[in-house]
């Protein structure tokens, strides 16, 4: 691939035709103006951007498709060969297959650098065992019709293209039938290449939903009863086993439901003297113990066991500090002051994307278990059940509390410049995908201060903008919406 001096400029100072600094995490031309940085493209999109016109010369000069090849095919030209200048659908007859290939080729590869972590050190990876198994499938077959899904969503989200948007919706539907005829083969239920391809179709959700959270959480159910039979079958977990358990939980923990017995099941296949694995039966722990609390402040009834609760929430805590300290040794980050002596903002540095989610993911579980602590405190002392309990220690608790929520929201927050590749290592869209919980999980929090609100709202929406995630521009916007609710 060719890069034909493509500028890394922010596109602040592109437009403001001045030269840029292209300093980390924001350029300082536009902190002089008091604007926010946008960010920079990434090398993907400086690389691919300018072969398109070669290309089209070439294909226009044959008169015919260029076959054998593997055209190398830029984002302009996927602008201009998919559609003509009245936006119509290009029918030139020598462009046609070709075009479609290249788009095909270019969304799976894009996909794969945006979504895919190779395993090092104590990072099994994410999604990396993905190009070998798409290279093993057959055409028509589920895996490569889910990733065609999630990859033509991912493309269309980040360049703003309906038409690639409706190919991405095609292959959705395409994959919800092909999943229909596999999930009712009892071979193929519970193989690798099945579990795989209906964890993409839940992340095409992510990037390209328009429903409700309820219903994008179906493929997720759907996979922990395909993992289960799977473990029936080889009394082992596959490789996505840690993923599936880690999104349970979340959504456990989003709803305030209590673990089923299929989730205890799961999370005992994992090897628990890995962090991460820890992290998981933390956060099943946490969510135990929010159902319940979440229970006794709806009954609101003076006889409830808070003493009971109050005892629990101590243990969870301690388990929850002795896994902090605990991956300060094995999943250790650098804490980067920022360099300009006007402010206090903090960017921290991590290992790599695998490793910041896994922190992010114990941040707001944490976040969680002490906002239903002040939420049961609160209760508490509307049925006047503090005066069985000791008022200085309550009082402490409450004030500790919201100490921990600042603290871990604060944290959250120092990773962004990290998980959205303003650092040392090069942007991937998953950075972003693994923050759009723990972005969540603060604006939904009341025990945030408004700042930390309004800067979590912020990255999610930049979130949605530079990595393409949909969903993460949703969440912002029905935060937005509650909020004005709540002034009006």
């Amino acid at each position: 691939m060719v890069n034909y001096g493509a500028s890394g400029a922010c596109q602040t100072c592109k437009r403001r035709k001045i030269k840029c600094d292209q300093n980390r995490p924001g350029c300082q031309r536009c902190a002089k103006i008091g604007k926010q940085c946008p960010g920079y493209l990434d090398g993907w999109d400086l690389n691919f951007r300018s072969e398109n016109d070669a290309l089209l010369a070439k294909a226009a000069t044959q008169q015919r498709p260029v076959h054998g090849k593997s055209s190398t095919l830029g984002i302009s030209q996927i602008s201009s060969a998919g559609s003509s200048a009245s936006g119509s659908p290009n029918t030139s007859p020598f462009l046609g297959d070709e075009v479609a290939d290249s788009i095909h080729q270019h969304a799976i590869l894009l996909f794969f650098q945006d979504y895919t972590i190779e395993s090092c050190g104590r990072c099994p990876g994410y999604l990396n065992y993905l190009p070998q198994l798409y290279g093993r499938s057959t055409k028509n077959s589920l895996l490569p019709v889910a990733l065609l899904a999630a990859a033509y969503a991912n493309m269309a989200q980040k360049f703003d293209r309906q038409d690639i948007a409706i190919k991405a919706m095609s292959h959705y539907r395409k994959a919800l039938r092909v999943a229909n005829a596999v999930l009712s083969n009892n071979l193929e239920t519970t193989s690798d290449t099945t579990m795989t391809a209906i964890m993409l179709l839940g992340l095409y959700e992510c990037i390209n939903t328009t429903i409700s959270e309820v219903n994008a959480t179906q493929h997720t159910q759907g996979l922990v009863v395909l993992l289960d039979l799977r473990l029936d079958v080889l009394a082992e977990g596959p490789s996505l086993l840690q993923t599936v358990c880690c999104q349970m939980q979340r959504h456990n923990l989003d709803f305030r439901l209590p673990p089923r017995p299929i989730h205890t099941r799961l999370i005992s296949f994992l090897n628990m003297s890995e962090p991460a694995n820890q992290m998981c039966l933390n956060m099943q722990h946490v969510s135990k113990w929010v159902a319940e609390v979440h229970l006794v402040i709806l009954a609101g009834h003076a006889n409830s066991p808070h003493q009971d609760l109050l005892r629990d929430f101590a243990v969870l805590e301690e388990k929850l500090c002795h896994w902090n300290r605990t991956a300060l040794v094995s999943l250790s980050y650098q804490k980067v002051q920022s360099e300009c002596p006007s402010t206090e903002m903090r960017h921290d540095n991590y290992s790599g994307f695998w490793t910041v989610g896994i922190w992010n993911k114990h941040r707001a579980t944490r976040i969680l278990l002490h906002q239903l602590l002040l939420e049961l405190l609160q209760s508490m002392e509307e049925i006047q059940q503090r005066a069985n309990i000791d008022v200085c220690s309550l009082n402490y608790l409450e004030v500790k509390s919201h100490a921990i929520i600042q603290e871990m929201t604060g944290d959250i927050l120092a990773s962004v410049p990290f998980s959205l590749g303003e650092m040392s290592v090069p942007p991937k869209s998953v950075g972003g995908y693994f923050l759009v919980w723990s972005l969540q999980t603060i604006i939904r929090c009341p025990f945030a201060s408004s700042q930390q609100h309004d800067e979590a709202i912020t990255v999610l929406e930049r979130v949605g903008r530079q990595c393409g995630i949909r969903c993460a521009t949703m969440i912002a916007k029905s935060s937005q919406h509650y909020d004005l609710y709540k002034k009006g």
